[in-house]
């Protein structure tokens, strides 16, 4: 895990100014605290922040190929980096350090810029090639890592994170309302443009090629539906197995230590079973609960997985008394999301940071291998819609649009759930459908709470153009599969990878996704829909693929998810924090609210539960990026805005 930054003068005859690059990386020199190292040539400059995690003293960057050429600044792991360093060897290539950085320049050298089809990991880099004038920005195929961009008449900047960009000079930090809008609709933006008004995303499985003035985007990869004849179960059971193996044996490559965040579900244990079989000593593993909030806790089910594997096991219980903990979060984010998971995400990677500098997540397998509960509704809403009208609209529709909310994810809770969301989805277009599941603000309450000014500037049905885009390019015949291709380009990437890399690198942590390894997703996303949703037992080939190495007990336990006891919190202090925040004169004065709006629902806060607490949370996460990027960008570091930012 490190951090890039750099920029590029179009104008040959204009050069870059070293300490301006040494600047841009000392304001995410979080993500590497162990060395900096700067390339300046001319009319452009690359550098990088590094957390050493292999050959620890011999990876410095940017490095270079043979004749100095080429250049890389890069983040990431290239797990297949040995093999390709094996085979670029054998085509004459020299290597003069042991680090997978290497391989990226020489493999340039050799296929051009089809070198990234032969990259198996997560990375994000910028190459400059000196003989060609053309810079190279290289996301990889899920989006594991993040990196944004921003053009000028004359310049193009890049980085690992926006607090670099906002170094450049001239550079107006302003809000992107679509990208607000976006935030407050779904809990993130699934956008290339960024909260940032100039600030893009290179996106998933792109290169961003510049040469000659101007940036030219090129797809590289994209998940392909099904094609042939489907292997049997049996077949399909046993490559599940053996893929998962080796891409969690791969993803245990360091020289550094390296744990698992384990929160007893399907996911972080069977990756657990699976190093328990290949890692010498016990395992470390980091798990989080609540002290108030017992019928959300998984801390049972990840101290059964811990004891069953003998692992070296931590625990951090979350107290409600979160406040001084969102200014920071936002800080690290940058594109605050109004997922509250990322909050034990913060206070847990915190506590991980003094045992380890690598981390396993399950990250990816519920969007892999179909692990969402809303898949099974989306299969439904066929079947429903085929009833007579008389009977939906005469007796269901009704009976269920009057069950009172249920708290908690119990049995009475998730059938309440569902039911409510299959009336309400039932008859919109597939991406609305898709799109409306785990919607923040409704477009009622928006139209409530929105000002008239703001709402004039909105581009009508923005916020779904991305989810109907995705489902038009889709390949896949089954609405499961269509739903999980969608989840990869947008949940996945714009909010859990998000937060997880963002939110580990505020600690100085490598976080690893062995569930999106390449080859494991490919082959489980070319698989028949009903081997991975089963009746409405969800990750059922994984579930029996893991059969003799997880216990029964965790294996076949329902999913859960990852929620807070938001609602408890709100009603216990957090609601009037809120108000203090989100009605005082900063945030009345941006013009996005309509004041007696955020009023009334602020009033109706008391009586709100757990998933309409995101609501407010999202307009506080949306309040203190404007104190931290728009009213006071970067100056004064981390402690400072922070500080600044807090009531």
């Amino acid at each position: 895990m490190c951090g890039i930054a750099g920029y590029l003068h179009y104008d040959q005859q204009r050069p870059v100014n070293p300490v301006l690059v040494s600047s841009m990386l000392q304001a995410i020199s979080h993500r590497g605290p162990d060395d900096q190292g700067v390339y300046c040539r001319s009319n452009v400059g690359i550098g990088a922040r590094r957390l050493s995690i292999i050959d620890l003293d011999g990876g410095h960057q940017p490095v270079s190929n043979e004749d100095a050429s080429c250049w890389v600044a890069y983040n990431g792991e290239i797990y297949n980096f040995r093999s390709l360093r094996h085979d670029l060897s054998a085509r004459g290539h020299t290597f003069k350090t042991l680090c997978d950085t290497e391989v990226i320049v020489h493999a340039y050298e050799e296929y051009g810029l089809d070198f990234v089809q032969h990259l198996n990991g997560m990375f994000a880099f910028a190459l400059w090639d000196s003989r060609k004038q053309r810079l190279v920005l290289a996301r990889d195929r899920i989006g594991i890592k993040p990196l944004y961009y921003s053009e000028t008449d004359q310049s193009l900047i890049f980085a690992s994170e926006v607090k670099s960009i906002l170094q450049y000079p001239g550079f107006h930090s302003e809000a992107n309302p679509n990208s607000l809008d976006n935030l407050l609709t779904f809990e993130y933006n699934p956008d290339q443009d960024s909260l940032f008004l100039n600030v893009k995303k290179v996106p998933a499985g792109h290169l961003a090629i510049v040469e000659r003035g101007s940036v030219r985007l090129r797809p590289y990869w994209d998940l392909k539906g099904p094609s042939g004849t489907p292997p049997t179960r049996a077949e399909a059971l046993a490559e599940v197995r053996d893929k998962l193996t080796q891409a969690v044996s791969s993803h245990l490559m360091s020289d550094v230590p390296l744990g698992v965040f384990l929160s007893g579900g399907m996911d972080s244990s069977s990756i657990v079973a699976l190093m328990s079989q290949m890692h010498s000593g016990a395992i470390k593993t980091f798990s989080i609960g609540f002290s108030d909030g017992e019928d959300y806790n998984e801390l049972e089910f990840a101290r059964q997985v811990a004891q069953h594997f003998h692992t070296d096991h931590h625990e951090y219980v979350l107290e409600p008394k979160v406040v001084d903990t969102i200014p920071r979060l936002i800080w690290h984010l940058e594109e605050p999301i109004a997922d509250e998971a990322a909050l034990p995400l913060y206070h847990l990677s915190s506590m991980a940071k003094a045992h380890v500098k690598v981390v396993l997540v399950g990250d990816g397998g519920d969007e892999t291998f179909a692990g969402y509960n809303r898949y099974f509704v989306y299969q439904q809403v066929g079947l429903y819609t085929r009833l007579p009208r008389l009977l939906r609209k005469g007796l269901v529709e009704p009976v269920v649009e009057a069950l009172p909310p249920q708290p908690g994810n119990g049995l009475a809770a998730t059938l309440t759930r569902r039911a409510k969301k299959l009336v309400e989805v039932a008859y919109q277009p597939e991406e609305i459908r898709f799109s409306t599941w785990n919607r923040v603000l409704s477009d009622k309450v928006k139209e409530q709470i929105y000002s008239k000014e703001y709402r004039d500037v909105l581009d009508e049905g923005r916020p779904f153009e991305r989810h109907r885009q995705f489902f038009a390019d889709s390949t896949y015949s089954d609405p499961i599969s269509r739903s999980q291709y969608v989840d990869i380009k947008t949940y996945l990437v714009d909010c859990l990878l998000l937060k997880s890399d963002k939110v580990t690198s505020a600690f100085s942590l490598e976080c690893r996704v062995p569930f999106l390894d390449g080859p494991l997703l490919e082959y489980v996303m070319s698989l028949p829909a009903h081997y991975k949703y089963r009746g409405q037992q969800t990750k059922s080939i994984l579930r029996d693929a893991m059969r003799g190495l997880l216990p029964d007990s965790i294996r076949l336990r329902k999913k859960q998810g990852f929620i807070l006891p938001f609602g408890r919190w709100f009603k216990n202090g957090l609601l009037e924090f809120a108000r203090e925040i989100l009605l005082d004169s900063r945030s009345r004065q941006r013009g996005y609210f309509d004041p007696g709006g955020l009023e009334r629902l602020l009033r109706g806060g008391q009586g709100m539960d757990d998933r309409s607490a995101r609501a407010i949370y999202a307009l506080l996460t949306f309040e203190f990026w404007n104190r931290m990027f728009i009213d006071r960008p970067v100056a004064g570091g981390t402690d400072a805005v922070v500080s600044e930012s807090a009531p």
